[in-house]
């Protein structure tokens, strides 16, 4: 017992005394103080050095001395050669506060890892010594390779989402957190075909295909009527179509899960002459069964689709009623009561807890998609299907603007992908900016779409402009190119030109005005 208290006490003096002896301490950044008082705390600012909110023990400016204002949602910090106290959003010797209403002061101890009573300064009460701070943004490399290693042994085709979630979303996550998060997925059906929650079971026509099942086709008649009435045509359980202006549920998904097919080696849509069929009642009944609604607007059933044995004539005809539903899906948008999600990544998902679910989100294909943002942006409500339950994505989003107190904490990158998406709840600024607009941080919908369709993807060019058109209320035209929807929109919208330029930039587009 002797000699290891002496060994104690003699690397306690090493490392007190002689800082740099042994080696130099990696920066642990932290988010929230659990010990902070007060009835009305709701978490704190987090600490560090000038310029940042992060207490790393390496720069020379890193605060000495911290306290929280009652509230909590102010951290100040006196620094080693000052004796006045400065915002720790600014974190400069300038910026002079009184500490006339703190309630907890606290010192850095020499890791950074906890912080110590400090009740001593200024004569402030005493607080809860040593309290600890929970990890938030450590990135590193290595970590989001593991990660993103882990997320792709767990499932197939994921490789793009799983390095961008890895290095983004993901990035102050350790593996074994991440783990626990992959665990509550249900495995796919080991399967050929297709193996999603919503896909289809029969690929090709045959004679026993149309003696066993019946299709769910919208009448061209219907179709025609609804984009004449700027109306949503919707399809209720049994079948049978509508044209309705209330009282209906929009579906929103990725058209590969609902109807991709698998083969040994290469994937592909259901074949040609069976989607002129339609959507075989039972495959339709799996969105029904998710979707919780007496109505329900697909774009499967809704949208015609051209085939490529179609006369010149046909298709001609066919892509006027494509632009006519394009045109009226602002109106089937805002009026629907609601919009559901049906990811096939979270459709496996069986968890309670919101933060999961916007992991899993991250991952998924839905939100990587184009077309999704018009569906979530003009929604009165969005709903996430998982395995077992639904969410609703404005209180997944109101959660982390609570939770979320600056651009350091952990969860700020997964507020910063779902923020775009959804109105800012009650009592909360929207601070998540791009950056553009360097002398105002108003948020407007091109400042949304900046954001918003970062990483997102569609499979016809001109997608990248036509499905921005029912947000900005906008007509496209047939016939139109990509430049020339481009072009409407920065003629429609002259002020936002440079917004309209970053997004092609990002995006890969050669656009000149």
């Amino acid at each position: 017992m002797f000699p290891s208290l002496m060994f104690s006490i003699l690397l306690l003096a090493i490392t007190t005394f002689l800082p740099g002896v042994l080696s130099t301490p990696q920066p642990i950044l932290y988010d929230r103080a659990v010990g902070c008082i007060g009835t009305s705390c709701n978490g704190a600012l987090n600490l560090g050095p000038a310029g940042t909110d992060n207490c790393d023990n390496t720069s020379p400016a890193c605060a000495d001395d911290f306290f929280f204002h009652k509230n909590c949602r102010e951290a100040f910090a006196k620094f080693d050669d000052q004796t006045t106290y400065a915002k720790a959003t600014t974190m400069t010797a300038g910026g002079f506060t009184s500490g006339g209403e703190c309630q907890a002061v606290f010192t850095c101890d020499g890791n950074a890892q906890t912080l110590n009573d400090g009740s001593e300064l200024k004569g402030l009460p005493p607080t809860i010594a040593n309290s600890k701070l929970t990890p938030t943004m450590a990135p590193s490399s290595s970590n989001s390779s593991a990660i993103s290693a882990l997320i792709q042994t767990r499932e197939e085709n994921i490789t793009h989402r799983a390095n961008r979630v890895a290095e983004i979303e993901l990035k102050a996550w350790t593996a074994d957190e991440v783990a626990g998060v992959l665990d509550q997925l249900s495995p796919k059906p080991k399967k050929l075909g297709n193996d999603e929650p919503c896909g289809p079971d029969i690929n090709r026509p045959s004679p026993i295909v149309d003696w066993m099942f019946t299709f769910v086709k919208a009448p061209p008649s219907l179709i025609r009527q609804a984009i004449k009435q700027q109306t949503a045509l919707c399809v209720n359980r049994l079948g049978k179509f509508q044209v309705r202006r209330e009282g209906y549920t929009v579906m929103s998904h990725v058209w590969g899960e609902t109807c991709g097919w698998n083969t040994p080696g290469a994937w592909g849509p259901i074949d040609p002459e069976l989607r002129k069929k339609g959507i075989i009642h039972s495959h339709f009944l799996k969105f029904f069964d998710r979707c919780e609604t007496e109505w329900l607007w697909v774009d499967l059933l809704a949208m015609p689709e051209v085939f490529d044995d179609m006369t010149v004539a046909e298709e001609a005809e066919t892509e006027e009623l494509r632009t006519g539903v394009i045109n009226s899906l602002r109106n089937v948008y805002v009026r629907a009561d609601k919009v559901v999600c049906l990811d096939g990544l979270l459709l496996r998902l069986h968890s309670g807890g919101m933060i999961d679910v916007a992991i899993i989100l991250c991952l998924g294909r839905w939100i990587a998609r184009v077309w999704p943002f018009a569906e979530v942006k003009l929604a009165k409500r969005v709903m996430l299907k998982t395995e077992d339950s639904s969410f609703d994505l404005d209180d997944i989003v109101g959660l982390l603007y609570d939770m979320v107190s600056n651009q350091d904490h952990r969860y700020f990158p997964l507020l910063a992908r779902l923020a775009p998406l959804r109105p800012v709840p009650p009592g909360h600024k929207y601070w998540v900016d791009p950056g553009l607009r360097p002398e105002s941080h108003e948020r407007n919908i091109f400042v949304d779409i900046h954001t918003g369709c970062e990483n997102r993807l569609c499979d016809v060019s001109i997608d990248q402009a036509r499905a921005l058109f029912p947000v900005l209320g906008l007509k496209w035209q047939s016939g139109w190119t990509l430049q020339q929807g481009l072009k409407h929109i920065a003629d429609a919208y002259p002020e936002e030109q440079d917004i309209l330029k970053e997004y092609c930039r990002y995006r890969g587009i050669d656009f000149t005005l």
